[in-house]
């Protein structure tokens, strides 16, 4: 058991973790501050532990080689997923520990399996879509719908749900607020997963792209459909999805041709200013939240892992 928390479990960006100790610190009271700080701190162990065991069992479906600098667990043990859905199980363990007397018992439990649930939806979809042969269902709407469940939802949305929870915040306007907010988060943060995915530096980021050859529906795809000439989209759709990395190349060139990066970065900059945007819409009461909202996206800001 030490070995899977210290090989699958520590290390990475920690940025759930991050998110929810910094949204704390944000919009806490001192008097919260000294008697909370134990239980954010256990809520971003939970939330770690969460992610681990999806990221364990999203890089099975993706016959991934690296995670967070390090050999995929599942490379190593033949019981990786059972290690994924035991790593969850500590989860609950922790939060009847610590939290069952607490009036928001219920919510943390709910917050927790509803991520379950849809970021599980959100990973089928992007195991059927990946499809180089059914080119025609790679569309934006889609791309933002499977990004808003496999990711906003665990990246974002629960940390930030969490830490209201954790200051009896339960307004319900206003989480259905954050939970959009972080969902337009969470698509520019997924955007910016598939770039890296093609142009990020492995030396960097801790682990090898695969989605050229593993025919992911990615921004980066879905984008550049929209732009190739009959020749482009002719040889993209000979080598998209081939495991050669010459057919690998070849589709980065292409990317290349089209200018892909720049659009990217258009697509970026117009995806902060929207959520920026959206950010000011907040009811004046809770400005303190946006604002510590808005700290998050400053994670995001051209980021290379």
């Amino acid at each position: 058991m030490d070995e899977l928390f210290d090989h699958a479990v520590y290390g990475g960006k920690m940025l759930r973790t991050k998110i929810i100790l910094h949204v704390f610190n944000e919009i806490a009271t001192n008097k919260e501050k000294e008697e909370l700080r134990e239980k954010a701190m256990i809520l971003g162990i939970c939330v770690q532990l969460c992610i681990t065991a999806i990221l364990v069992i999203d890089d099975v479906m993706d016959e991934a080689e690296t995670r967070r600098e390090k050999t995929c667990w599942h490379k190593l043990e033949n019981s990786a997923v059972i290690h994924a859905n035991m790593m969850n199980s500590f989860v609950y363990t922790l939060l009847k520990k610590y939290f069952r007397n607490d009036p928001n018992y219920s919510n943390f439990l709910e917050a927790f399996m509803n991520t379950e649930h849809v970021t599980y939806i959100g990973q089928n979809m992007d195991d059927n879509l990946s499809n180089p042969k059914e080119l025609e269902k790679y569309k934006m709407p889609l791309f933002k719908k499977m990004a808003t469940l496999k990711t906003a939802h665990c990246t974002f949305v629960l940390s930030v749900k969490l830490c209201l929870y954790l200051l009896n915040i339960t307004d319900t306007k206003l989480h259905d607020w954050a939970t959009h907010l972080c969902e337009k988060i969470g698509i520019l943060f997924q955007a910016q997963d598939d770039y890296i995915d093609v142009y990020g530096d492995s030396n960097v980021t801790g682990k090898i792209g695969t989605d050229i050859k593993n025919g992911k529906c990615t921004w980066m795809v879905v984008t550049s459909l929209t732009i190739m000439n009959k020749h482009q989209r002719k040889l993209f759709q000979l080598h998209f999805g081939k495991p050669e990395e010459a057919s690998e190349s070849i589709v980065k060139e292409i990317f290349q041709q089209i200018k892909l990066d720049e659009k990217f970065q258009t697509f970026e900059t117009e995806s902060m200013k929207d959520i920026e945007d959206s950010i000011t819409e907040v009811d004046e009461n809770y400005k303190n939240i946006a604002e510590s909202i808005t700290h998050i996206t400053k994670f995001l800001h051209r980021r290379n892992k």
